[in-house]
């Protein structure tokens, strides 16, 4: 037995429309005839996993609050854990106690433009173990990132992950060097981490699967770069032998792919997709920023 990360995208749809953002949108929601067929997925082979993990995942899931609701609400599996990314903004009351109902982790994405929701949103309890802040640092708000830090830190908020902006914009001198006074200043806080470029060179331990709105069904690769908006300039080829490794017809087959997995072959496909990525995202900078975040290790 092992576990398994079931990463579903309920729509191609967000209410935000952030400057660095790297993903292609489009009107495409999850029907509810493929969220009733997952949900029978789970409740008719849950034994043979030993633990699931249920993720609410890109754009802005909480747009279809209505599909993650019936999943909470249907599936009947003991060994499952559920998590969400969010920007948070649709996040009300009512929203947030269902799902501290189910202990959902909540993975909330802010800014230096949104990160007043979270200010406002008082009937959050930010100090639980289960509620994180990925915090976007964008070199063209930099200046603002230390006064946005910490005011959610004076808000109690016990987990935050410090995620730089990558793949869209350009980090220069100066500003790599206000990341840099950024960085050594937030280090001396508790329950502070990272996410750099490194932190994608490796596979999970875990098997993860990703569910697309129209019901396609892939291995995951960690980097998604299908959703990307510079995927398009990938060669057809590569794009072709990514897709064709990775992907996996129906749920049913689920199975019989982690019967067939080889971790070598995973691991490929990991190189491969990584090696894509930085192609695609390439700063001179990358190297750097990785070496100020490590500040914090």
């Amino acid at each position: 037995m092992q576990n398994v990360i079931f990463h579903l995208v309920l729509t191609n749809q967000c209410n935000k429309r952030c400057e660095y953002c790297d993903l292609n949108f489009s009107n495409n929601y999850i029907s509810e005839n493929n969220i009733e067929r997952f949900i029978h997925y789970i409740n008719k082979n849950y034994y043979k996993y030993w633990e699931i993990r249920i993720n609410f995942f890109w754009w802005e899931p909480l747009l279809k609050f209505d599909s993650i609701l019936k999943i909470l609400n249907k599936i009947q599996a003991v060994n499952i854990k559920y998590s969400i990314w969010t920007n948070g903004i649709l996040l009300t009351q009512d929203i947030y106690e269902v799902l501290n109902t189910y202990n959902v982790e909540i993975n909330y994405s802010i800014d230096t433009e949104t990160y007043f929701s979270l200010l406002d949103q008082k009937y959050i309890d930010v100090t639980a173990n289960n509620f994180n802040i990925n915090f976007i640092v964008n070199p063209n708000t930099i200046d603002l990132s230390e006064f946005v830090f910490q005011s959610i830190y004076d808000r109690g908020v016990k987990n935050i992950n410090i995620l730089p902006i990558y793949a869209t914009i350009h980090w220069d001198h100066t500003t790599l060097i206000k990341l840099n006074i950024f960085i050594v200043n937030v280090s001396k806080y508790e329950n502070i981490s990272l996410y750099g470029l490194s932190y994608y060179e490796k596979p999970t331990s875990d098997i993860e699967f990703l569910l697309e709105t129209n019901w396609n069904i892939y291995q995951d690769i960690h980097t998604h770069l299908w959703f990307l908006k510079q995927y398009e300039s990938v060669p057809k080829n590569i794009r072709d032998e990514i897709e064709k490794e990775s992907y996996i017809w129906t749920i049913k087959d689920i199975e019989k792919k982690l019967i067939e997995l080889q971790f070598c072959k995973l691991q490929k496909l990991y190189k491969m997709s990584l090696d894509i990525a930085k192609k695609l995202w390439f700063q001179i900078n990358f190297m750097l920023i990785d070496k100020i975040l490590k500040k914090l290790k």
